[in-house]
């Protein structure tokens, strides 16, 4: 084994958390090693300060007194950094990473919506009859019922679709 794992092996002793082997390995190796023994004497010191101090009671005065120095504290620092930032650093503050990020998205969907508006934007239907030639919404405006609907020819390869309706005005 190495040093260091004899080392590990103390702290574990010293909570009870070794197996018959490894407590017989560390005794074998405390024997002979001066530095470990020290090790597990300072350790062993080391948790009977810590254990003897666990009933200490903290006094309300000392308490309140500290709470007062780190408010203090605070606010002197609160107050050096207001006066050195400036205007500009504090608008850049404000738009720290959450609010940019929300900010270039609303930015990026305004941008989608125009361009999708402006390119992809519905354009007037045109139904022409052999007597006469419809807009969709002049026939929506008259008040127009249409019934027998049938295709005549719903192939999309070449742009365009020829059906025939029957159009009665109310």
């Amino acid at each position: 084994m190495k040093h260091n794992e004899y080392k590990q092996l103390i702290h574990l002793s010293l909570y009870g958390e070794l197996n018959e082997d490894e407590k017989k390995k560390l005794k074998e190796h405390l024997d002979s090693c001066e530095e470990c023994r020290m090790e597990l004497e300072q350790q062993k010191n080391f948790l009977m300060m810590v254990t003897e101090n666990q009933n200490f009671k903290v006094n309300n005065e000392l308490l309140k007194e500290a709470r007062a120095q780190l408010r203090g504290a605070l606010r002197s620092e609160q107050m050096k950094g207001f006066s050195l930032i400036s205007f500009g650093e504090r608008v850049l503050r404000f738009f720290s990473s959450p609010p940019k990020l929300a900010l270039g998205a609303v930015a990026i969907l305004l941008i989608g919506f125009i361009f999708g508006g402006m390119f992809f934007s519905k354009k007037d239907v045109i139904v022409q009859t052999k007597k006469q030639q419809f807009t969709k919404t002049s026939l929506l405006q008259d008040n127009t019922r249409i019934t027998n609907l049938q295709f005549v020819d719903s192939d999309l390869s070449d742009g365009s679709v020829e059906f025939t309706f029957d159009a009665v005005k109310r």
